[in-house]
């Protein structure tokens, strides 16, 4: 008998059977060409993680680039300096093996009659036997697969290798991408200078507060609601990253290697910046909101001998109030409430205590039972409202 390239009177199920197995045996051989260099790759990977390449010098940074793909290519060249795809026989074998099957009844199933080919009765009888042999297997089974690489391997390093690796995606966190990207990045191979960070946080106009310069990390920092953080990152190779708890929507502008970033900070958290793999500054924030301001009566409101509107309160603010106006409503009566604005004799103090007279006798609402109502308002825009009157 002699072999054909197709197959005679072999069943479906087993013709399934044989395809997975050769997936089997080509993943198999896939990792036995590729499991030198994934040693490699996964080390060289597990010292971008860990942050080497942010310490070390351009030039040793260089050097171990150009071994690692030295090295990755060569153990690559020779895994599949041999290799080949696996067969319709390899999977036939390798169904035969899991199997325990005597006499290589499923790759031989491809054989045709030699002698006798031109006899339709023998050719009858070989495909009845074939189909007997094929179809009197019961459930053929697959172990999985073995690519064995104890043999090649019996220290067990690619394991090492891939915790190692595991251990830096975690360190790394979040910039993960970032530093394996920076890892080819010729700017910080030949030896250019590390990123450098100056940040501080402009608290607003209103609060009279000081900016706040920022080490490249510290202690939390307390700052109000409304407050600016602003970030000028120097020298660096790819565009830095802002990763915020503290803020929103934040990403870095600028070219050659100059970049600025101005983040409002909307609630407390941390507010990290990093930039070629490096981090180049980490603060957890606080967040203080801005109070709205209180106002109260200090007097009933009163009528002076001229018939004038007499005001007395006392309002204050963390910050100060900007200004003040009453609200009048008449009592009863679906109408518009007059308002009217009241001059502040300081409009930066805290706490302040004043009396206001305003002339409404040529209102219409002169005469009229009214509520009146005090505002304040702070330089955030916040407003407070005293009890009607």
């Amino acid at each position: 008998m002699s072999r054909n390239a197709s197959p005679t009177g072999s069943e479906p199920r087993v013709t399934r059977r044989i395809t997975l197995a050769r997936s089997f045996v080509l993943w198999e051989r896939l990792w036995r060409a590729t499991f030198p260099a994934s040693i490699v790759i996964l080390l060289f990977c597990a010292a971008t993680l860990f942050g080497l390449f942010a310490v070390v010098p351009g030039w040793l940074h260089t050097l171990i680039l150009a071994f690692a793909l030295f090295a990755g290519a060569l153990a690559l060249y020779q895994g599949f300096s041999h290799f080949t795809l696996p067969r319709w026989a390899d999977g036939a074998r390798r169904l035969e093996r899991d199997n325990a099957l005597d006499h290589r009844p499923v790759s031989e199933s491809r054989d045709r009659l030699e002698a006798g080919g031109s006899d339709p009765f023998a050719e009858e009888l070989w495909a009845a036997h074939l189909a007997r042999t094929l179809g009197g297997f019961g459930a053929l089974k697959l172990k999985a697969p073995r690519p064995g690489l104890w043999r090649a391997d019996p220290y067990g390093l690619r394991f090492a290798a891939m915790a190692l690796a595991l251990g830096g995606l975690f360190v790394a966190g979040g910039d993960w991408s970032n530093r394996l990207a920076s890892s080819l990045n010729p700017r910080l191979l030949f030896g250019t200078a590390t990123p450098t960070l100056d940040a501080w946080i402009d608290p607003p106009a209103y609060t009279g507060d000081a900016p706040i310069y920022l080490a490249r990390s510290g202690k939390t920092i307390t700052v109000p609601e409304g407050s600016l953080a602003q970030l000028r990152v120097h020298n660096a190779g790819t565009r830095p990253r802002v990763s915020m708890e503290a803020a929103d929507n934040a990403r870095f502008d600028g070219k050659a290697g100059e970049y600025s970033a101005s983040v409002k900070l909307v609630r407390s958290g941390a507010l990290r910046v990093r930039a070629d793999g490096v981090r180049l500054g980490q603060w957890q924030v606080r967040i203080v909101p801005d109070m709205s301001p209180v106002i109260a009566f200090a007097h009933k409101p009163e009528k002076t001998p001229q018939n004038a509107l007499k005001l007395s309160f006392t309002a204050g603010d963390d910050y100060g109030v900007v200004a003040v106006r009453a609200r009048i409503t008449p009592v009863g009566r679906k109408a518009k409430p007059l308002e009217i604005d009241l001059a502040l004799t300081d409009t930066s103090a805290k706490t302040l205590s004043q009396t206001v007279f305003r002339d409404l006798t040529d209102h219409p609402y002169a005469g009229m039972e009214v509520d009146i109502v005090l505002l304040a308002r702070d330089a955030a825009g916040h407003e407070g409202a005293s009890k009607p009157a």
